[in-house]
């Protein structure tokens, strides 16, 4: 049996010894762990430095939280500081990938967006 599966003799006994032979069903997925708070906080706060990216971002969450309620632009709380310490680069660039940058107005209402070299480019 061994040859036959090409299978390490004690991975065959233990499955031979089990008498549960089928699948098992595949577990639960998680919840989830960020509400819509930290959404908010993070529309906010990706906003603020006109959308930097997420492993710039990340590292300056909590800072540019405090700093943004303290000017009045968003309102934070311990639990949401605790969560924006602890979320990952790769949560981050998901949750802002979800979000999606809203379009460039000015390029929807055909106004002229000038270069910082002086050419000016007009949307079709």
């Amino acid at each position: 049996m061994i040859i036959l599966y090409k299978a390490h003799s004690v991975y065959i006994l233990v499955r031979l010894m089990d008498s549960d032979l089928e699948r098992k069903a595949g577990c639960t997925e998680r919840g989830e762990t960020y509400g819509p708070e930290v959404d908010d906080a993070l529309r906010v706060i990706a906003e603020s430095p006109d959308y930097i990216c997420a492993e710039r971002l990340t590292s300056h969450l909590v800072w540019m939280a405090t700093h943004l309620a303290t000017h009045g632009e968003m309102v934070t709380s311990p639990s949401l500081l605790d969560q924006l310490s602890a979320i990952s680069v790769s949560t981050v660039r998901r949750r802002l990938r979800a979000l999606a940058r809203p379009p460039d107005s000015r390029k929807e209402a055909g106004i002229p967006v000038t270069l910082s070299f002086g050419r000016t480019i007009r949307s079709r």
